[in-house]
């Protein structure tokens, strides 16, 4: 109700709008009397806390370098070649040089003749690589589109995305739980990622202090006001997603771009502040 609204209730009154405030004679006076009322009332209800996990698995290969990172690379490669001093091969390929030019004036050295010459080395360390097959990037759970394994997208960090369900409709979420009295909310966290994820997946949690947070209200018919979400970030150490709870419908390990498709923008908002894309 806005404010214009409630002085003109107060000021002209009609049957069935009538606002009783008691002995209050200003109108002004009267709107503040409302507002105090309806914070007091707000202020008796609770709201409830959980804990959420934001669980990484970091990359298991390299990232591929981008353009700049490529031409940035060649520009200090090119750097330190000319302000290095000469390597053994360096050398030898210089001796070399030497052989073969006393060769030419006719003069022979067998020991220096019968050894492979650098040129030589370099034509077979050359073969050898280009007969050597670099795996693909692209793994079956890549080519299959299953965001639930753990091997896909090998040079990126993946986060498990939980599909929960919240009131009466389902959000892709991070895993969260209710807090329950007597716990810290970083051991609800452990026991959240364990009774919703299952026993067999492990993580390392990275210190006691949560790193984000997130709140949101419920209807105004609700016993709470509405829930305050603390978020805790852990390393993913072994296993996958094994269990059958009824809270998790269902997960997926994505990346922080797939995360801002799927989850709702004013939540993605709110993780994004300690996501870190690599």
């Amino acid at each position: 109700m806005s404010a214009r609204y409630l002085l003109r209730a107060i000021t002209h009154p009609v049957k069935g709008n009538l606002i009783k405030c008691g002995h209050v004679s200003s109108p002004m006076q009267q709107l503040y009397h409302i507002q105090r009322r309806s914070i007091a009332d707000s202020a008796s209800k609770p709201w409830m806390l959980f804990s959420a996990i934001c669980l990484e698995r970091l990359p298991t290969l390299s990232t591929t370098s981008s353009e700049f990172e490529q031409n940035y690379g060649k520009m200090l490669k090119t750097e330190e070649v000319e302000k290095s001093s000469l390597s053994d091969h360096e050398l030898r390929f210089k001796e070399d040089e030497k052989i073969l030019k006393t060769q030419k004036e006719g003069v022979k050295e067998e020991e220096e003749t019968a050894r492979k010459t650098t040129a030589e080395f370099e034509d077979l360390w050359e073969a050898e690589f280009n007969s050597f097959q670099f795996p693909s990037q692209l793994t079956e759970a890549d080519k299959k589109g299953d965001t639930r394994s753990l091997q896909r997208k090998c040079d990126a960090k993946l986060i498990l995305l939980a599909k929960q369900k919240l009131g009466s409709k389902e959000f892709w979420i991070l895993p969260q739980g209710v807090h329950q009295q007597g716990e810290s909310m970083r051991e609800t966290a452990e026991r959240v990622l364990r009774e919703l994820c299952g026993e067999e997946i492990n993580g390392i949690f990275l210190g006691n202090a949560p790193c984000g947070f997130y709140k949101y209200k419920y209807p105004p018919n609700h016993e709470n006001v509405g829930a305050k979400v603390f978020f805790f970030r852990a390393h993913h150490r072994t296993g996958n997603v094994s269990s059958k709870s009824e809270d998790l419908i269902d997960f997926s390990w994505l990346t922080k771009q797939e995360i801002a498709d799927k989850t709702p923008s004013e939540y993605f908002k709110a993780i994004d502040q300690f996501i870190v894309d690599l």
